[in-house]
């Protein structure tokens, strides 16, 4: 089945959507549009937690989760497995495609590696990664917004928030987003800005 993949980014009114998409669940659902919850009720956030391959366990999630080592990350993603077939067994016939949103799919899954890890996970269900959605906003405006949520967080940091954190420079760098998501789901990537659409253009053939 035809699979959307609404990934973020942060700070682009991903809460709105999912929120309108929660609402509307059975809505959509008799219309064969499928937005699911075993992986989270509005922020499919376990897609992301199941992909990420954080050596050192130290996302925020898998803390939260209590997840330390291999042996907790492997039961962990076991869960996952069970709680989205037992999810997808109990679908429509009539159904189109399913959908799953989560910001965390491109603020946590940094590498192709780690997308592929997911599309595979969606592949041994039957889900085929139609089209990757990713909304864009201006990198500075990302950057004051993420700082506003330090701030409310309780950071100390003098701003305007290091654009050079790892973290916060990843979220921002538009290209290598387009560019990792198109190297695994080829042409199903459309990027979106705030304001007006626009599909993006795959990257530059290697020489």
């Amino acid at each position: 089945m035809n699979t959307v993949l609404h990934i973020g980014t942060e700070k682009t009114g991903t809460k709105s959507i999912q929120v309108f998409l929660a609402m509307n669940r059975r809505r959509l659902r008799d219309r064969g549009i499928v937005f699911t919850k075993s992986l989270g009720a509005e922020n499919n956030r376990d897609l992301a937690t199941y992909a990420i391959r954080d050596t050192e366990f130290n996302d925020d999630a898998l803390s939260a989760l209590g997840i330390k080592d291999r042996q907790s990350r492997s039961a962990y993603r076991s869960g996952v497995d069970e709680r989205l077939k037992s999810e997808l067994r109990d679908i429509p016939a009539h159904s189109r495609f399913v959908i799953f949103s989560s910001e965390h799919l491109q603020s946590r899954l940094k590498s192709p590696a780690e997308i592929e890890t997911l599309k595979s996970l969606l592949a041994r269900h039957g889900l085929q990664v139609a089209r990757v959605i990713v909304y864009l906003r201006e990198p500075a405006d990302i950057i004051w917004s993420l700082y506003s949520t330090a701030l409310r967080n309780g950071t100390t940091d003098p701003p305007p928030a290091n654009p050079e954190r790892p973290h916060w420079n990843h979220i921002c760098d538009h290209q290598h987003t387009e560019t990792s998501w198109f190297l695994v789901c080829s042409h199903s990537v459309e990027s979106l800005d705030r304001i007006s659409s626009k599909t993006s253009p795959p990257p530059p053939a290697s020489t």
